[in-house]
């Protein structure tokens, strides 16, 4: 019977730590939680880390949500990478939602949906031992017609080949 205890009590004792983070960070409200586990991590502060991203799925020109739940105090470097478009920087401490956020709005760029990499370093300033959080998301480009003129604002309407809808002229 001891040991029935020991496990639920144990089980309640890891969840607990999550609950708080989970909604600070907003997991269940429209962001992507990445389960994935951390990689050459101490197993104690590994356990205690999530890494998301808002939102999924990121048209270019709009901003990428990445937050990280880990313990406080620590540094943590945040990078994505995908073929069109890249990042690397330092994570800020967001005390109202205890959280390290990074905002970064992509470049628009023309091309197709790509997934981008993410990679979160973390390190505790209470153990010195830095270990990774992973996940991803994904980029919409900006639709690009055969001619290489960009279509995501209407394409080239009167043929003259400036990318423009129209400029009114009349030459259709």
């Amino acid at each position: 019977m001891k040991i029935g205890l020991l496990a639920t009590t144990t089980a309640l004792v890891l969840a607990i730590p999550f609950a708080g983070h989970a909604h600070a960070a907003g997991y269940g409200q429209g962001m992507q939680h990445n389960p994935v586990p951390a990689r050459n991590a101490h197993v104690g502060t590994s356990l205690q880390s999530r890494l998301f991203t808002s939102p999924a799925f990121v048209q270019v020109g709009q901003q990428v949500t990445i937050s990280v739940v880990a313990p406080f105090p620590s540094n943590v470097r945040v990078s994505f990478s995908s073929f069109h478009h890249s990042f690397s920087g330092t994570a800020l401490y967001r005390a109202s939602s205890r959280t390290y956020v990074v905002n970064v709005r992509l470049l628009v760029r023309a091309h197709g949906t790509e997934r981008a990499q993410v990679v979160a370093s973390v390190t505790p300033r209470a153990t010195g031992r830095t270990y990774q959080l992973f996940g991803q998301f994904l980029i919409r480009g900006e639709a690009m017609a055969s001619n290489g003129i960009p279509q995501g604002n209407g394409g080239d309407a009167d043929s003259d080949n400036n990318g423009a809808p129209s400029d009114g002229d009349g030459n259709r």
